[in-house]
């Protein structure tokens, strides 16, 4: 019976690896497998694609494949469906596998099926290592060994790179020889090609710092830094400054611009920075024109640079300029649909942020409302004054539906919300200000300015000039000047308000686990009835780096305050490189290896964060750090008051 059992499960294992292996050459099932998990999250024609695919063969493999594509769009309906195959097929690998991401983001957190699912598909596919990508959430690191047993084994650089997720374990069990092991992983690593990153890593953690230099690679050209580090040591010219400063200027941002072409010609900001150039010099329209349609070749390929808005401002130059005109409505019809697209802007919903996703369809609203103003302008150029005007009759309507919320957790954005929005209402006051001036209707642009400045008064000065100058037209006299300006409002989004509150009132009790400080002595919840102080940190979070200086000054104020203790939880994959990290700035408060623990504990990821914690349960909770450290040491010490 014994042998009849062992030769089943043989046969099982045997069926499992043949399933888990790739055929060569790839079906069509896992060219599509692969296509699915090598994009991010699928827009609305990939999805009905595989829905289509799905209704017209309902097999099992269509089904996981639609329930795929719906991962991170409709994340609900994707398990619901993944229910119904695994109701068919409850070791079905690819549905447990896609699982793994689902259950640990933060709009699905949940470690027990987490742990089920990574459970099946080791045990189903165990050749294979992907599914160890998720070893660190599981709370659990019992499965290290495996990981080192298939890692051990592997010559493949991809699958090498997961050596410091079994370092971060061992780490974590605090197993005898840890950087021994690390070090003898080294030596088998060494001459491996596409593992010099991983080498890296484990020589800082063995504190082999010429090795870690040696192998780090160099950092790839990052056109963003290359822009913020040539702006910080070229501060743009002041209205003031005389032309040959302007001038200096210009040639130096061009000869930057040809160095970051050649560098990442694939990328939007050299191209962008050669032409501002060529307008700052007020170069020859042929070659400003054909700066701009290399703007805007390059726009319509870099997704990462929000192109539709660079050729937006391209359009908008065409007609500053009266060049390349009949270029333009295209271009504008062109963005709109951009625009206009609600995928534009896409939440996924493992991890939702609803206010910055309403942040940028509103930032898309008002780059609509400009695109219109753009084309109603060059309407205008045109000598076509009615459509210049007509153009623009959809926009009241549009921007009285757009969702502006009252409040926002995050007041950056919830200001970025508003002040989104009033730009779009000010860039269509202005342009029914220029028109109706155009057709002489002078008390219809007065009241279109007074409009504006209702909802944008920044260039104040400005628009109460052109408003004064349109008074005088009309004949209206001095003494009513003063209350015609005195009842103009402030804009509401700049009206002051009181300050947010640092600290917010919140009820969450601590998990029931046991953590351990850096040192592997281990912290009961129980410890946690005193009132604590406890920031939220990690080594990779650079607000974290400026706080904890100032955390460790109010440590030191606080340390002989019976009644108060003051700690830290930090949330590195590895605690030994929080470890050496706090050795290296000598910051002796506590610290406790708490990632998943700080999980568990928000609502959505962010750090640092500062908590003050009473009687198990989190009762006040800060977000980020101001960076006045002294002002900062003495408003949390105020929290716990004798």
């Amino acid at each position: 019976m014994a042998v009849r059992f062992a030769v089943l499960l043989l046969f099982a294992a045997m069926a499992w690896a043949q399933r888990c292996d790739p055929p060569a050459p790839l079906d069509d099932f896992w060219r599509n497998r692969l296509l699915l998990d090598g994009r991010v999250y699928e827009k609305s024609a990939i999805r009905e694609k595989y829905r289509a695919r799905f209704e017209a063969d309902p097999s099992l493999e269509n089904q996981y494949l639609y329930a795929r594509s719906l991962v991170g769009f409709d994340t609900k309906e994707a398990l619901r469906v993944y229910a119904e195959i695994l109701a068919k097929d409850s070791d079905n690998p690819w549905v447990h596998y896609s699982q793994l991401e689902i259950y640990r983001s933060p709009a699905f957190r949940d470690r027990a099926k987490l742990r089920a699912s990574f459970d099946v598909v080791t045990r189903a596919c165990p050749a294979w290592v992907e599914p160890y990508r998720y070893l660190g959430d599981l709370g659990d690191d019992s499965p290290a060994a495996r990981l080192r047993t298939l890692l051990d084994k592997s010559t493949d650089p991809r699958e090498l790179r997961l050596y410091p997720t079994v370092w971060a374990a061992e780490f974590r069990l605090k197993a005898a020889g840890e950087k021994e092991r690390v070090n003898e992983d080294l030596n088998r690593l060494r001459g491996t090609e596409g593992t010099q990153a991983t080498i890296a890593a484990g020589a800082k953690l063995i504190g082999d710092e010429p090795l870690a230099k040696e192998m780090t690679p160099p950092h790839p050209f990052d056109i963003f830094e290359a822009e913020r580090a040539w702006r910080e040591a070229h501060p743009y010219p002041k209205s003031g400054d005389p032309p040959e400063k302007k001038q200096e200027y210009a040639h130096a941002a061009l000869d930057a611009s040809a160095e970051w072409i050649a560098k990442a010609p694939l990328r939007i900001g050299g191209y962008s920075q050669r032409l501002s150039a060529l307008e700052m010099l007020d170069a020859p329209r042929d070659e400003i024109a054909n700066a701009a349609e290399e703007v805007i070749r390059v726009a319509r390929a870099d997704d990462r640079a929000g192109g539709a808005t660079y050729i937006a401002n391209i359009a908008r130059e065409y007609v500053t300029r009266g060049i390349l005109l009949d270029h333009v409505p295209a271009l504008i019809e062109e963005v709109l649909k951009t625009f206009d697209d609600p995928e534009d802007v896409f939440e996924v919903d493992l991890a939702p942020n609803h206010e910055r996703t309403v942040e940028a369809r509103m930032r898309n609203a008002s780059w609509h409302v400009a695109s219109l103003v753009t084309l109603s302008q060059y309407y205008e150029k045109v000598g076509q004054i009615g459509k210049a005007r007509s153009v623009l009759v959809p926009v009241p309507s549009f921007l009285a539906g757009l969702q502006v919320p009252e409040g926002t957790r995050d007041e950056n954005l919830g200001h970025n919300i508003l002040s989104w929005h009033a730009m779009a209402y000010r860039d269509y006051w202005d342009r029914m200000a220029k028109i109706d001036e155009r057709v002489n209707r002078k008390e219809e642009a007065l009241n279109d300015y007074r409009e504006e400045l209702i909802h944008w008064d920044y260039v104040r000065d400005k628009l109460l000039a052109e408003q004064r100058r349109l008074w005088k037209e009309l004949g209206r006299s001095d003494e009513a000047w003063q209350a015609w300006v005195d009842a103009i409002p402030r804009p509401a989004w700049r009206q002051p308000g009181p300050p947010p509150a640092e600290f917010g009132a919140v009820h969450r009790a601590l998990p029931k686990t046991a953590l351990k400080d850096l040192d592997g002595n281990e912290w009961p919840v129980e410890r946690f009835a005193k009132t604590t102080i406890a920031v939220v940190w990690a080594t990779w979070c650079t607000p974290c780096r400026s706080e904890l200086p100032h955390f460790a000054k109010l440590a030191e104020r606080l340390k002989d305050r019976t009644d108060v203790q003051v700690i830290s939880f930090d949330t590195d994959d590895n605690p030994e490189t929080a470890k050496q990290f706090m050795q290296e700035n000598g910051y002796r408060f506590p610290a406790l290896a708490a990632k998943n623990f700080a999980e568990e504990l928000m609502p959505y990821f962010s750090i640092p964060r500062t908590w003050i914690i009473r009687n198990g349960e989190i009762v006040e909770e800060a977000h980020g750090f101001a960076g006045d450290g002294d002002g900062w040491v003495e408003r949390v010490a105020a929290r716990v008051k004798d």
